[in-house]
């Protein structure tokens, strides 16, 4: 079983030791050559690590988002999210005002997102850092997350 890597996410600054805004190669410095590098549906460059992927903005080509999967667990707001019985809960006692868009939870204050079944053995359970403004063009989409 790989260890597990605690990281801090600070809203809109970044995560762990990747700072928004970075290259992919200063992202390469950092955490070595990825295993896989695709485009996805929106044209941005969206590489993959073991339990992470790294996505950058197709205008600047700086870092906009990092989704933590498998041996990560991320810090927020100095709680480690996944060691709590309800996850979900918690990012709500956090950040009240969240929103469901397409399927995931939203938390602006925090700016993280989360799948919805964060917490449960489903695999594929997120948690994303996001830059500002990353989910500014979905707002018409939100709901209150109930």
């Amino acid at each position: 079983m790989a260890d597990i890597v605690n990281w801090r996410i600070v809203s809109y600054e970044g995560i762990g030791p990747i700072v928004f805004g970075m290259t992919p190669a200063q992202i390469e410095d950092l955490l070595g050559v990825p295993e896989n590098v695709r485009t996805n549906r929106s044209g941005e460059r969206d590489e993959r690590r073991s339990g992470l992927a790294v996505r950058y903005s197709k205008s600047s080509n700086g870092v906009v988002e990092v989704e933590l999967k498998e041996n990560f667990r991320p810090i927020i707001a100095g709680v480690d999210i996944l060691a709590v019985s309800d996850p979900l809960a918690k990012l709500r006692e956090i950040d009240p005002e969240a929103y469901e868009c397409f399927g995931i939870a939203v938390f602006l204050t925090l700016g993280v997102s989360a799948s919805l079944h964060l917490g449960s053995k489903e695999p594929g359970a997120t948690i994303t850092a996001f830059a500002r403004g990353r989910w500014d063009h979905f707002r018409a989409d939100f709901k209150p997350l109930k």
